[in-house]
């Protein structure tokens, strides 16, 4: 297992739509993605979670959330970086993007919003 440090986020878009017209518990469903990039040879990656939030009717209410960290890695070789590996950067990028959804649902007049972090599954290849 190599080391995976987090050097910095960034939010690289954002989306809230509250045209709700009452304030207090709303019931939403979420989706998220998750995904990195590399390039061999190199010791950085870039990870993207985007974390979306919605009404059935989206014309209501939704937030969409895509944040990138960009991470240091010592575990990319022959052009590959192990999917353990790259969970580890989920895990380490999830909090922030929970942080700033729970801060966003209040500020727009919700109950404060907790998205649930995923049991992602490494796969081989």
């Amino acid at each position: 297992m190599g080391k995976i440090e987090l050097l910095g986020y960034k939010i690289s878009r954002l989306e809230l739509l509250n045209e709700l017209e009452e304030s207090g518990e709303v019931s939403l469903s979420d989706h998220m993605e998750f995904s990195v990039r590399f390039e061999p040879g190199e010791d950085m990656a870039v990870a993207v979670l985007e974390q979306y939030l919605g009404k059935e009717d989206s014309s209501k209410f939704h937030l969409k959330l895509v944040l990138e960290g960009i991470f240091h890695v010592d575990s990319i070789k022959n052009g590959k970086f192990p999917k353990e590996e790259q969970l580890k950067c989920y895990d380490s990028l999830f909090p922030y993007a929970d942080q700033i959804i729970r801060m966003l649902s209040i500020e727009s007049g919700l109950m404060e919003v907790a998205v649930e972090k995923k049991d992602l599954e490494p796969v081989c290849g």
